[in-house]
């Protein structure tokens, strides 16, 4: 034996070499690793964290086992929940803490390139700059001494924390983060350190927080009434509910917590919801749900709990009646035949506004609120520290330097839009009656602006020639020459608008047919450039080839929106023209002529929707060229869907029907409501044919997949003919085929009621009220209306609303019963013609709607007995 292989070096060497060489399989390796893992985790097992008071991320990771292992309090866990959604470093030890820690087979990393080692660098120092703006948001900007104090307690208030829960006494702190709750029959009022006021409901639970953009308030459950302090600049209170956040910077609003979802309700001022990706802007009266579930309650419903529902029912109504008062005021603005403005437009515009100088009205409207609010000491206390000066303007600020500007200017305001999308250009005209007055006002509201911004936002042009365009610019430039003001952030427009002619022609076919609305007479007039907008490149681009043309979309030329006052009362019009006669989608609106399905309507409905069509087998024809040739698989879809079916939906289904198409809701809305469907049939035979083929196919998988179907069998009651359908769940309809009519209700007794009405002559279609609401300027034919009166809803329910039981007195409810008597009928009454379709209504569409939300549903408010309902 060579003594030379017996050196330790060399068998150490060739020990190494072998072990090298060997490898191990991937269920020894996985095995060796769950033995050390399950050592390791049992030397890791230590006694739940104790934490008091939470202070930071170090309290918060303590939780984190506890959390992972299910045993943490509800009152802490809503808060670790809360935290994890902001801090990055916590998520990564909850998320360590969760996935399992094994032991991945061992493989060999290819040497890294410069480039990717220099990306992962990067990497690491964004990473770690973001890690760092976080910890400086949450520990630097934000204000952590942030607090409140328990104002006023009726019944108990109690601090949650852990297993404990201890009173808070009137007077007491309260510290971020903490858990508060209200018992049962109390409630409590909270005054943040800001000076916001938080009213909570009994067995409600909040804490607060803060951010570097201002207060948040984290409901867990229950109800808030929320009176925001005005914020500084650049700062906002919110309302954190788990499934929404709700932004405000100065307002009066209510959030409710429920198990299905959160309901927030406006009082007074402007309030943003985000929920997901989405943001909704809510005004007073409105109402915002996160889910479909969550029943109807009105505004009035939701604030009868609060010890100041008396300010807060007073505060809505005197909205709703400023809001009337203001509408009136515009209804009162005489008609314009001519502008001076108009042909100062530019020639590649496509948008324009036109309205009447209001000013003095409004201010008028604003006097009479502002007087009421003063008849009402509750109110006056509260409107007084609303204007309270902050570095915002106040309401009262704001109202005053309107009127102040208004009183120099002319009868017209206009505001339009030229260019592309890229590159628009916003312009806004305006006639001036007085220079000196309206520059001294401007230049002093400029200044001002200027100062709070410590930036030039606003310049006051006197040599349109000597401005230059820098980059990044977003000044807000104004500039007056004798009889007018124009201000645009675009110094090419100001430099075109100080040499055009206000005395020219129209430069644009768009200018003339606006000229040619204004020689009919011009109210407030909104008017778009259809033709222009479609044709643009970007909007072209995301166009699927050819579907534009057989939709009739490139047709398009205008829209014209206007609403005048004419004898003393408000009408509302819409054109849409074509540069052809209609064709595709915009030819589906059929020619005006009569309407046969309102004779089964009465004219007590509550709403009424009924248009005229083009022979539905056409309208299946179009649309089977357009989905073949732009979307093959909903093509494919609906072709299954026909064979699956043993359907032709062209010849079983479209060719039976006519082209007369009606919805109503007319008649009781409890204990059922009494909605109905109202469609011309041309063969009721082969359509009845179709229905039973389509039940039986519905049923055929039902079958199959273990569901219920649905029922369908022919009954006769009173000499009348009619059919029962009956899902296994949901509700019954029946529907009759009548003098070519295919009749559809929730119940045998509304069909022998709409063919009553029928032979009675009690038709919505020979009601006085209806047809006095028609237009002047309408034909005595129309193809299409759409009605609503809710006065008699509002007012069926209002008599349902008991004097006790919903938390209102007596003058409450008088105060929401009065304001539903404010709800006039309204009519919008379509037509096509030849080449546009034109939309006009008496009264200002929408301003119903408003005012219904103002109350909110009413129906949330009744508690109704069958008696009750009989007796009514």
């Amino acid at each position: 034996m060579n003594p030379k292989e017996n050196e330790p070096k060399d068998v150490l060497t060739d020990a190494l070499l072998q072990a090298r060489s060997e490898s191990l399989s991937g269920d020894e390796v996985r095995q060796a690793g769950d033995r050390v893992w399950a050592v390791m985790e049992k030397e890791a097992v230590v006694a739940p964290a104790q934490v008091g008071r939470i202070q930071g991320c170090a309290d918060y990771q303590a939780l984190i086992p506890e959390y992972v292992a299910h045993r943490l309090n509800p009152a802490r866990r809503t808060l670790l929940e809360y935290h994890l959604r902001e801090c990055v470093e916590c998520r990564k030890v909850l998320w360590m803490k969760r996935t399992p820690q094994t032991q991945a087979p061992a493989r060999t990393m290819p040497g890294m390139s410069p480039a990717l080692k220099w990306t992962i660098a990067a990497c690491l120092i964004v990473a770690f700059g973001i890690f760092q703006y976080l910890l400086l948001e949450k520990y630097v900007l934000t204000d952590n001494s942030f607090s409140a104090v328990a104002q006023q307690i009726d019944g108990r208030l109690f601090q949650i924390e852990g297993s404990l829960t201890k009173p808070i006494a009137v007077g007491q702190e309260i510290n971020l983060e903490q858990v508060v709750r209200t018992g049962r029959d109390s409630n409590a009022v909270l005054k943040l350190k800001d000076g916001s006021l938080v009213e909570m409901k009994d067995r409600s639970e909040l804490s607060l927080d803060s951010s570097s953009r201002g207060p948040v308030i984290r409901v867990s459950r229950g109800s808030i009434i929320v009176q925001a302090a005005k914020q500084q600049e650049g700062r906002r209170l919110s309302v954190d509910t788990n499934d929404c956040r709700v932004t405000v910077k100065g307002t009066v609003f209510s959030v409710t917590r429920a198990t299905k979802g959160s309901r927030v309700s406006v009082i007074e001022g402007e309030v943003w919801v985000e929920q997901g990706k989405d943001t909704k802007v809510l005004k007073p009266g409105q109402q915002f749900s996160t889910h479909a579930s969550l029943r109807s309650a009105s505004v009035a419903d939701e604030i009868s709990w609060s010890r100041n529902v008396d300010q807060h029912v007073a505060l809505l109504r005197e909205f709703v009646i400023l809001g009337q008062d203001i509408v009136e005021g515009m209804a009162a603005a005489g008609l314009r035949y001519q502008s001076d403005l108009l042909p100062l437009i530019p020639q590649d515009a496509v948008f324009y506004a036109a309205f009447p100088n209001v000013t003095e009205n409004f201010g008028q409207a604003y006097d009479a609120f502002r007087q009421r609010l003063n008849e009402n000491p509750e109110l006056s206390a509260w409107w007084q520290e609303k204007n309270q000066s902050s570095s915002e303007l106040t309401p009262e600020e704001a109202v005053a330097r309107l009127r102040r500007i208004g009183q120099y200017l002319g009868q017209e305001i206009v505001v339009t839009v030229g260019g592309t999308e890229a590159g628009s250009r916003v312009l806004i005209l305006a006639d001036v009656i007085d220079n000196t007055g309206v520059q001294t006002a401007l230049q002093d509201d400029i200044a001002k602006l200027n100062g709070i911004a410590q930036e030039q936002v606003a310049v006051w042009v006197d040599n349109p020639a000597q401005l230059t365009a820098t980059p990044d610019s977003e000044a807000l430039y104004f500039y007056l020459k004798p009889g007018l003001i124009a201000v645009s952030p675009s110094i090419e427009e100001i430099q075109r608008v100080a040499v055009a002619n206000a005395g020219g022609n129209p430069a644009s076919a768009f200018a003339q047919r606006l000229a040619n609305t204004y020689a009919e007479g011009a109210g407030w007039l909104l008017a778009a450039d259809m033709e222009r907008l479609i044709s643009e490149p970007k909007a072209a681009a995301n166009q699927l080839p050819g579907v534009p043309e057989r939709l009739g979309l490139k047709d398009l030329q205008q829209l014209i929106l206007e609403q005048k006052t004419i004898g003393g009362q408000f009408h509302s019009r819409a054109v849409l023209s074509f540069n052809q006669q209609r064709r595709g989608m915009a030819a589906w609106l059929g020619e005006a002529g009569p309407m046969g399905a309102l004779e089964y309507v009465s004219p007590d409905a509550f709403a009424a929707a009924c248009f005229l069509t083009k022979d539905p087998a056409l309208i299946v024809d179009e649309i089977s060229e357009i989905l073949q040739s732009s979307d093959g698989d909903a093509w494919q879809h609906l072709l299954e869907f026909q064979t699956k079916q043993a359907v032709n939906i062209r010849e079983d289904l479209a060719v039976p029907l006519g082209t007369e198409f009606l919805f109503a809701v007319d008649g009781t809305l409890l204990p059922k409501p009494s909605w109905k469907i109202v469609a011309e049939v041309d063969d009721p035979v082969r359509l009845q044919k179709t229905i039973e083929q389509i039940v039986a196919g519905i049923n055929a998988e039902a079958q199959e997949s273990g569901k219920g179907g649905l029922t369908l069998v022919p009954e006769t009651s009173a000499g009348l003919s009619y059919y029962r359908l009956t899902p296994t769940m949901g509700p019954e309809v029946t529907y009759m085929f009548w003098e070519g009519y295919l009749i559809m209700t929730p119940g045998q007794a509304f069909l022998s009621q709409a063919i009553q009405y029928k032979n009675s002559g009690y038709t919505l279609g020979k009601s006085p009220t209806f047809q006095g609401l028609f237009p002047v300027e309408s034909s005595d034919e129309c193809s299409g209306i759409i009605y609503q009166n809710f006065m008699p809803l509002v007012g069926s329910l209002a008599k349902y609303v008991p004097e006790q039981g919903t938390g209102l007195t007596s003058e409450q409810v008088a105060n929401l019963r009065e304001t539903a008597s404010k709800l006039p009928p309204t009519l919008l009454v379509v037509s096509g013609r030849n080449n546009e379709i034109v939309f006009s209504g008496r009264g200002l569409p929408g301003l119903n709607f408003l005012t219904m939300a103002a109350f909110g549903n009413l129906a949330s408010m009744v508690r109704v007995s069958p008696e009750a309902i009989l007796e009514k």
